[in-house]
């Protein structure tokens, strides 16, 4: 319960500051941009680092696979790691590509 009421209130806080980005957009595109960027860089962050942490937890709860299950769950742990630090890489990218832009 207290994990949901956490998720819609930075949604909302979300909300906000995205709005405010959008606000300053129509005065500075560049500095709208450079914040956009710091945005996906700490809620990537914060998204695949709790994603990956999860990866690591399933992996090393069954690093001991003794039978199919366990194994199943050591795959699914890395399987999960690796799409985080895909997913982390690319919004980092993304961040640097709209800092990179001064178009």
């Amino acid at each position: 319960m207290a994990a949901i009421a956490l998720g819609l209130v930075l949604q909302d806080l979300l909300r906000a500051r995205l709005d405010a980005i959008a606000e300053l957009a129509e005065r500075d595109v560049i500095q709208a941009r450079a914040e956009l960027a710091f945005v996906f860089q700490v809620v990537g962050t914060l998204v695949f680092g709790v994603t990956g942490a999860l990866g690591v937890a399933i992996a090393a709860s069954s690093r001991h696979a003794r039978d199919a299950r366990t194994r199943l769950g050591l795959g699914l742990g890395i399987a999960l790691l690796v799409a985080s630090l895909a997913g982390a890489a690319l919004i980092w990218y993304m961040a640097a590509v709209l800092l990179a832009c001064r178009a």
